[in-house]
């Protein structure tokens, strides 16, 4: 579902995208692991959010996140 509504930006950026960067700072690991699998798909799969400035500013703060699973997501 969260893929779909990824295809349609404006409709992403207005409802979800800043609940997304807010979840960045979530204190419970599986939610931040979660949403940096869903981040690195959308970017990786050259969605039309992957060049969006907010996203790539929530995946740099994940790539940096303080819990190694959260980062190694993105070093596979």
């Amino acid at each position: 579902m969260c893929e779909k509504l990824m295809n349609n930006p404006e409709l992403f950026r207005k409802h979800f995208l800043s609940i997304m960067v807010e979840l960045a700072e979530d204190k419970v690991v599986n939610v931040k692991l979660v949403l940096a699998e869903i981040v690195k798909k959308h970017i990786e799969q050259k969605g039309k959010l992957c060049e969006d400035k907010q996203l790539l500013e929530l995946r740099d703060k994940l790539k940096s996140d303080s819990n190694e699973e959260v980062e190694g997501v993105f070093a596979e």
